[in-house]
């Protein structure tokens, strides 16, 4: 059975999804007007597509933008559809019987050719017609007048008077030889991905690792897309009930929001003094600002869950992988924010369950309990719904839940310690409230070195992470913003990012520790 060929126009693949089950008296009536339309085109010309559905379906549908379809693209794509209506038709070899009708193996005689060219000669307008034939079996036949224009066109000529059929080869006796051993290629080793991301990731050049691992670049890279893909499927957090139905509806909506794509990113206090001072001057939460960034952070969640569920497992697409990454990268600087937007809060529970403001405490308490309140809100964030409520609401549940453990820990402890001398310097919190910034936010080198770097490759990397402020952008918004193909940003990133960590491009040896602790 002759295979279908495959449809790349995005038109004609809904055309055809939306023809699938028509009756077989309209799809017959859908395959000579899309024969018709086969005959009209000119391959250098752009058809718009509602021009393409109307002669096709005898409907014109009303698009402000319709897409415009180079002619080549169409004419190789109406040879698929015409495929699939015509096997929905159910013509019958009866119907389309020779001279008029040509099959493979005619035009194999005719033109002298293999099985192979005729396929090639399918795609470039040679418009044929699928027939059912007895126990399921299907043939391809051609109309005549649409052969005798693909020779007219292509300049072929056929037929017992001098055609340019080709002479028949001469068979060479077989030259033997020499056995060579072949080496089974070794697979790519789960510890050998670990290694090849985190490589990359502190800007060795792929060529060292390449030669470290006794593997091609390309096969660097693929392991580190797949490493990247498996920890995309790692993400499982389920999106709170309430939210799903609206989220699946108007979630793009959310995305698009100002206060979604603007003030992300700004780095955790270092002091429990400027934690106080940073949670004054945001105040509190607004609370349109904290349900669409709410909304937004679940969006993008969800979008990327689903992405990752459908990558490859031996060969990820690099561009699904890239999104799949830049989606959670923007829902970890959502929920830092929604986090943020309560710090008054936990300061006024710590405040009201201890009876004394957090400064007040032994500095090197009051960090620890700091801590484990900023953990308590991110927790309250991911149970959060956003259709039942405030963040406060939640939030103020698992404060205090943290608060008077701490205060039995505390009474049970019973020592008087004395005050630390220097307050304790605190870690970023806002680089550890979700699990995946581990692998999603950039090394610590480029936020570091981004002053240093040409002014290209800063404004590259500003908006690859969102950097000042906006939203992180994946490779294929990149490309569209500056011109050039994905690929190509890609690649621009890369060295960006290798420039801004500044590592040495020497062999990979990790140190014996560091392999016994890989996850």
């Amino acid at each position: 059975m002759p295979r279908l060929l495959k449809l790349r126009v995005a038109a004609l693949e809904r055309i055809a999804h939306e023809l699938r089950y028509a009756p077989a008296v309209a799809a017959r009536r859908h395959t000579a007007r899309a024969e018709k339309l086969a005959a009209m085109i000119d391959p250098v010309a752009v058809y718009p597509e509602d021009f393409v559905v109307f002669q096709i379906t005898g409907f014109r549908p009303a698009m402000s933008e319709p897409e415009m379809i180079p002619g080549a693209a169409l004419l190789r794509d109406l040879a698929g559809l015409i495929d699939r209506l015509s096997r929905r038709a159910a013509f019958t070899r009866e119907e389309l019987a020779p001279p008029q009708w040509l099959t493979v193996d005619d035009l194999r005689e005719r033109w002298g050719v293999s099985r192979k060219t005729i396929e090639r000669t399918r795609v470039r307008g040679l418009i044929g017609r699928r027939v059912t034939l007895a126990r399921g079996k299907a043939m391809n036949v051609f109309a005549s007048a649409v052969v005798k224009a693909v020779e007219a066109r292509e300049g072929r000529v056929v037929g017992s008077a001098g055609g340019n059929r080709p002479r028949p080869k001469v068979a060479r006796k077989p030259v033997a030889k020499p056995e060579v051993e072949r080496v089974p290629r070794r697979a790519v080793t789960p510890r050998q991905r670990r290694l090849v991301e985190r490589a990359l990731r502190v800007g060795v050049k792929p060529a060292a690792i390449a030669a470290r691992l006794s593997k091609s670049e390309a096969t660097v890279f693929r392991s580190r897309q797949r490493q990247l893909a498996d920890r995309c499927r790692s993400v499982r957090m389920p999106i709170p009930a309430g939210a799903v139905e609206l989220i699946e509806r108007e979630g793009l909506r959310f995305l698009a929001e100002r206060s979604v794509r603007t003030g992300l990113g700004a780095p955790g206090a270092s002091s429990l003094a400027e934690h106080v001072a940073d949670a004054v001057r945001t105040g509190g939460p607004d609370p349109f600002v904290e349900r669409a960034r709410a909304f937004a952070y679940w969006t993008l969640v969800a979008r990327a869950q689903t992405t990752a569920r459908s990558l490859s497992r031996t060969r990820p697409a690099a561009l699904a992988v890239d999104r799949v990454i830049t989606d959670l990268r923007w829902a970890a600087q959502l929920k830092i924010e929604l986090v943020r937007a309560e710090q008054l809060l936990l300061l006024r529970t710590i405040a009201g369950q201890t009876g004394t403001p957090l400064l007040e405490h032994p500095s090197d308490r009051a960090a620890a309990l700091l801590v484990r309140c900023l953990a308590a809100l991110s927790a309250a964030v991911d149970r959060f719904d956003p259709t039942a409520g405030r963040i406060a609401g939640v939030a103020s549940l698992e404060l205090s839940r943290v608060v008077s453990r701490w205060q039995a820990e505390q009474s049970k402890d019973g020592q008087v310690r004395a005050q630390p001398i220097a307050a304790p310097v605190m870690d970023d919190w806002t680089l550890s409230v979700c699990p995946w910034q581990v692998w999603t936010n950039p090394p610590a080198e480029v936020r570091l070195n981004l002053s240093r770097l040409t002014p290209g490759d800063r404004a590259l990397l500003t908006a690859r992470y969102g950097l000042e402020g906006g939203a992180p952008r994946d490779a294929k918004e990149l490309a569209a913003d500056l011109g050039k193909p994905a690929r190509i940003i890609a690649r621009l990133l890369h060295t960006a990012e290798r420039a801004a960590t500044g590592a040495a491009p020497g062999p990979v040896k990790p140190s014996a520790r560091r392999r016994r602790s890989e996850p």
